[in-house]
């Protein structure tokens, strides 16, 4: 038991250090690949040892406690490989060859045009275009995890094309909603993809430091003080 304990207090520190290492990719010591490679198996070999090391067994003290924290770092970890491995590629089919902030550009250009217009227009559809590129919000508070934002420039270019105005001026704000309804769309699904990614770091990361600060106070209080439970 005590053997299996340490062996599992080395490779959480192991794995606390690959937090550091991924900072310094340039100073060597490996590829940050490799380190990554390890740090999952690593982590995965915890899922036997930390409950061999316990005997399978939960008490309700500050030793259970170090086994529970542990276990859910590790899967919280393994949901992290999946997030990994499919949001950077949606990020990247997304985002069809721009960046961030060339879409970003691209919607401000189109705003641009979209108040200038708007002089030009009815009353009811200058009402609208107005509205719209006012109330345009990208991004959004922690329901952007789970929930994808109304997006109302489909909304003003529905409401536009059902005005059943025909000049050119119309037809132009039209054909501009037209472009900025996909945009603000990808413009969402980038911000929603890389938020998520973030909030699982912001989860794993201080959960994996207090499964570490736990077990090193389980080790302390068995091996010196001799305290079977806390």
């Amino acid at each position: 038991g005590y053997g299996l304990g340490g062996l599992a207090l080395v490779i959480m520190l192991l794995l606390a250090w690959f937090g550091v290492r991924k900072r310094s990719y340039a100073t060597g010591a490996g590829r940050l690949k490799g380190w990554l490679s390890a740090h999952v198996y690593l982590g995965i070999a915890l899922l036997f040892l930390v409950p061999l090391h316990g005997g399978f067994e939960i008490a309700p003290d500050i030793h259970g406690l170090a086994y529970v924290l542990v276990l859910i770092t590790v899967f919280t970890g393994l949901f992290g490989i999946a997030f990994y491995g499919f949001y950077p590629r949606q990020v990247a089919l997304n985002r069809e060859g721009l960046t961030f902030d060339d879409m970003v550009k691209r919607l401000a250009e189109i705003d641009l045009e979209l108040r200038a217009l708007a002089p030009r227009l009815s009353e009811d559809a200058n009402d609208i275009v107005r509205a719209e590129v006012a109330g345009v919000r990208i991004g959004g508070g922690v329901g952007l995890l789970f929930l994808r934002p109304l997006n109302r420039s489909k909304r003003a270019q529905n409401k536009l094309a059902r005005l059943d105005v025909e000049n050119e001026s119309h037809s132009r704000a039209v054909a501009l909603l037209e472009r900025k309804a996909p945009l603000v769309a990808r413009l969402q699904r980038d911000i929603q993809m890389r938020s998520r990614l973030r909030a699982w770091l912001l989860l794993h990361v201080p959960l994996s430091l207090a499964a570490l600060a736990i077990v090193i106070a389980h080790g302390v209080g068995m091996l010196v003080f001799g305290l079977g439970t806390v």
